[in-house]
């Protein structure tokens, strides 16, 4: 019950506030209002109030902080699966929503990065010892020259060539990094292991807990 009241609440308050935000801006560009949840008496006293949006932020931030307590593991696993996903289709968003190009191999930067953090902190195979933070930063090195690699010969196709050619790059990367040619080093289907954990301020993050805040952190950013 806790569960499924928080899940409402939480999904409620990013519908209000989006559709709040999305009102004002259609307004400002001289388009027309959608009438929604944000039309309601509730979401016209938040939006003219000067500290109601600041009270609801903080008042969403407050539930995802405490619904990773609430879920256990399990739960954690899934939603932590499904925050990951999020940032894998705001990054995806950048190049189709906003550049219009369809580029369907964008799962394969997100491998490069992955493989590459675990590769550098990772005991096996390489032994680097890097630690996770800095492993993360030459991950998004690694990714951005991947894409810079694959897009300079491509720059010039639009349309259906462009999604044969990335989606066929995606599936080159799916089935190198499964394959017997290297499993010695990106362990095959049984993927890397040991991977070192985040630390902040102190605090390492090995629990689910840990995890799924940190996810959070990141989807919040990422929207925001």
């Amino acid at each position: 019950v806790i569960l499924s009241v928080g899940a409402m609440l939480t999904v409620a308050f990013l519908k209000l506030v989006w559709q709040a935000n999305w009102s004002k801006n259609a307004v400002a560009n001289g388009k027309d209002k959608v009438v929604g949840l944000k039309d309601s008496p509730l979401a016209e006293k938040i939006n003219n109030s000067k500290y109601g949006k600041t009270i609801m932020i903080v008042v969403g931030i407050a539930i995802l902080f405490l619904m990773p307590f609430i879920w256990g593991s399990y739960w954690n696993y899934v939603m932590g699966t499904v925050g990951i996903y999020i940032l894998l289709g705001l990054g995806m968003n950048i190049i189709v929503g906003l550049s219009g190009q369809l580029v369907l191999g964008y799962v394969a930067f997100f491998a490069v990065g992955a493989y590459t953090v675990g590769l550098l902190t990772s005991p096996v195979p390489l032994n680097i010892g890097l630690g996770f933070w800095p492993a993360l930063l030459l991950s998004i090195v690694a990714a951005a020259l991947t894409g810079l690699l694959l897009g300079v010969p491509i720059l010039n196709l639009r349309g259906d060539y462009l999604a044969i050619v990335t989606l066929g790059f995606g599936e080159i990367i799916r089935i190198l990094v499964k394959s017997d040619t290297l499993t010695d080093l990106t362990g095959g289907p049984k993927g890397l292991r040991n991977i070192a954990k985040p630390t902040l301020f102190g605090m390492n993050f090995s629990s689910d807990v840990n995890f799924m805040h940190l996810i959070l952190v990141g989807v919040l950013v990422g929207v925001f």
